[in-house]
């Protein structure tokens, strides 16, 4: 279940990253992380602040810390950030003057646990109302999307987007968009109900399901993220039900 993933299991802490590479990030205090090194006394940024400050509190991984000591973040070099109407898009990079040592050879030796970077990314604009993405990934990983919580799904958008998928074997398995009716799927607030054939006892099926869908929305609902941060208003949360209408199994979007 993409439920039960643990997000920062999926970092891809840089094993092998020499002078001039990109460094993954995320945002200080951002939920589903355990807390780390310094992380604990560092600025929460929430929907107000965030469109407003300029002073952006990241955690990442560093050097180990026989390499450089644990408050140096001048491992660090300056942060490549694109400005456009709908993102902003930082990418955190090894500092090119950057000597790990001995380790130079093996592409640096790093930590496999992030910590709080003392200094923070400073932006030239307010980020506004748009979404923040760390561009150390392709695709870029976005960090920060300023939908309001409280708002419904654009249930219209979503069905297209999803019988758009089961036109693509390359999406769904064969037999989902039989089992699951797209049409007849409803929001509240930011679960997505999708009614499918499936009996009481078919959880496993609900699960794969679920999954799947929750796959596809990273894929298909990206685009229109990178398009206009307006656009999406789509699912946090999906619910299957069987044939019913009872609850099978919910998943999240990660």
């Amino acid at each position: 279940m993409l439920a039960a993933v643990v997000p920062w299991l999926l970092s891809p802490g840089p094993s092998a990253s020499p002078p001039g590479a990109a460094v993954w990030w995320r945002l200080a205090g951002e939920p589903g992380y355990p807390v780390v090194d310094g992380e604990a006394g560092a600025p929460r940024l929430d929907q107000a602040t965030l469109g407003t400050t300029t002073e952006i509190p990241i955690v990442t991984y560093y050097p180990w810390a026989g390499t450089v000591p644990a408050p140096d973040d001048s491992w660090l070099g300056t942060p490549t950030i694109t400005y456009t109407p709908s993102a902003v898009i930082i990418t955190l990079h090894v500092s090119t003057s950057f000597d790990c040592g001995d380790l130079k050879a093996h592409g640096c030796g790093w930590s496999l646990w992030p910590r709080y970077v003392q200094k923070p990314v400073h932006l030239s604009e307010p980020l506004g109302d748009r979404a923040l993405f760390d561009g150390s990934t392709n695709p870029s990983q976005r960090r920060w999307f300023p939908w309001d919580r409280a708002a419904r799904i654009d249930l219209g958008a979503v069905k297209i987007m999803y019988i758009d998928a089961c036109n693509d074997p390359t999406v769904f398995d064969a037999l989902l968009c039989a089992q699951a009716n797209i049409e007849r799927m409803t929001a509240e607030g930011r679960t997505l109900a999708v009614p499918t054939t499936l009996g009481p006892a078919d959880r496993d099926r609900a699960d794969a399901i679920c999954d799947q869908m929750a796959l596809a929305h990273l894929q298909l609902a990206r685009p229109l993220v990178d398009a206009d941060q307006k656009v999406p208003a789509a699912e946090e949360f999906i619910r299957i039900l069987d044939m019913g209408g009872a609850g099978l199994t919910e998943c999240s979007i990660l």
